[in-house]
């Protein structure tokens, strides 16, 4: 089967919610993103010398996988899937509005209702989505579509 439909533009809301990523492929995105704690931010970044935040995930899924996702957090929202909250799983992107009416900020879930992304102010690190300063901002947690895991195979 060929998933053209959302290889244009954003994907359809109503569309059925993709199966989460195979556990041997979160494994590998998780090591592969702790790796690079403590790193620093740089706007535009996307190397260890300095990581914005979509240029982190994007490098992330990546080397876990070959799937070339888009290179804002604007364009990843609206290329990704919504989950329901109690659907989320490892891997799945999350996704703010910090200053902005638009999706500004994205990072990589993992266990225990935590997240990996880059701090402007301390570069890559992990943060809880319990954490009140992200619960207010928080827009939603989104997961990749079968086109964008399809670019990796």
């Amino acid at each position: 089967m060929i998933f053209l439909s959302a290889c244009g533009g954003p994907v359809r809301q109503d569309a059925p919610i993709p199966e989460p990523l195979p556990k041997e492929i979160v494994k590998k995105l998780v090591t592969e993103a702790k790796s690079h704690i403590g790193e620093p931010y740089r706007f535009g970044g996307t190397t260890g010398r300095g990581w914005d935040c979509s240029g982190f995930v994007r490098t992330m899924y990546l080397r876990a996988m070959g799937a070339r996702l888009p290179r804002s957090a604007r364009e990843m929202y609206e290329r990704c899937r919504p989950i329901p909250y109690f659907k989320k799983r490892e891997g799945d992107l999350v996704f703010f509005q910090i200053r902005s009416q638009k999706p500004s900020h994205v990072g990589i879930l993992i266990k225990n209702n935590k997240f990996i992304h880059v701090s402007i102010s301390e570069g890559v690190i992990v943060s809880s989505l319990e954490d009140e300063y992200y619960r207010k901002y928080i827009l939603g947690i989104r997961r990749l579509t079968p086109d964008l895991v399809a670019i990796s195979r």
